[in-house]
């Protein structure tokens, strides 16, 4: 296996447009269309390719079209928030470590660093991610008979059928408590520019499955558990990038989270572009593994 390292760019929700293909979204209130790029600099450069209004999805945000730039440089002065865990979190020791010395090289940087915590409720992913992106998930696929999942794997079966179990109450009860934790983000940046957390709680595992069950000992949501940073983000509708901050004792790639308010793309990019100098990634190649 090698895992290659990128930076990833998740747009504020609406700037990208899903018409005409991504139709219909299997998450169409949470997904973001955004570029995936060796550096920052293709990342930003794509971003303004590709994001724009289309009258065809309801989503998409009425802007006009603007290029978007990696603007090289110190973080003097930028307020950014760290959460190692989101308060609850499990997360394995090399991503906290990897994201310690990531604090460490934004605060060379210049950037005021400060802990911040958002307020996420771990029982948000029972009671407002799943009935959201389940319910959302199982009528994505609802026009498809069984036959066709029939060489899907069991835990992506399993989504459908739970997706298929909630009311329309659930829904809607699910929706109201993600409008307030999407205030909580809101009082969140009138303290700081942007926040930033590990990408994820671990590093890759193996090919095939959906996740894991448990880290450091700790039971976790083998579906989301592992993802508890970015899940929350998207419930949001806030833009986000992931760069590489270093490799676990594998030589697996380690991430960091950059988020920043809506449409503060280049908040994101900055930050990123400034990392990507001080810490470059794209002439670090991971180890092959074998078997």
């Amino acid at each position: 296996m090698l895992v290659l390292r990128r930076v990833g760019l998740k747009p504020t929700y609406g700037l990208v447009p899903r018409s005409p293909g991504f139709f219909p979204p299997s998450w169409p209130s949470l997904a973001h269309t955004g570029p995936i790029a060796r550096t920052v600099a293709d990342a930003a450069l794509l971003l303004g390719v590709i994001a724009g209004h289309d009258r065809r999805d309801p989503g998409s945000l009425p802007l006009e079209r603007r290029s978007f730039a990696a603007r090289v440089g110190r973080l003097d002065g930028l307020r950014i928030g760290f959460s190692a865990d989101f308060g609850y979190a499990a997360v394995v020791s090399d991503v906290r470590t990897a994201f310690r010395h990531a604090i460490d090289a934004l605060a060379d940087l210049g950037a005021d660093v400060r802990a911040a915590e958002p307020g996420v409720d771990p029982d948000l992913l029972e009671g407002v991610l799943k009935p959201i992106a389940f319910t959302e998930q199982a009528a994505a696929t609802s026009a498809r008979g069984p036959a066709l999942f029939a060489g899907s794997d069991q835990d992506y079966r399993d989504v459908i059928a739970r997706g298929r179990t909630y009311s329309g109450v659930d829904y809607m009860v699910a929706t109201h408590r993600r409008m307030i934790m999407r205030g909580r983000f809101a009082e969140l940046f009138r303290n700081i520019d942007a926040l930033v957390t590990p990408s994820v709680a671990v590093t890759a595992f193996a090919a095939g499955s959906i996740g894991v069950d448990e880290i450091d000992g700790r039971k976790i949501d083998r579906h989301l558990g592992w993802s508890p940073f970015s899940w929350p983000i998207n419930l949001a509708g806030l833009p986000a990038a992931t760069v590489p901050c270093g490799c676990d004792h594998d030589g697996l790639p380690i991430g960091m989270q950059i988020v920043a308010p809506w449409l503060a793309e280049d908040i994101i990019l900055s930050i990123a572009a400034a990392f990507e100098q001080a810490h470059p990634w794209t002439n670090v190649w991971p180890p092959f593994v074998h078997g």
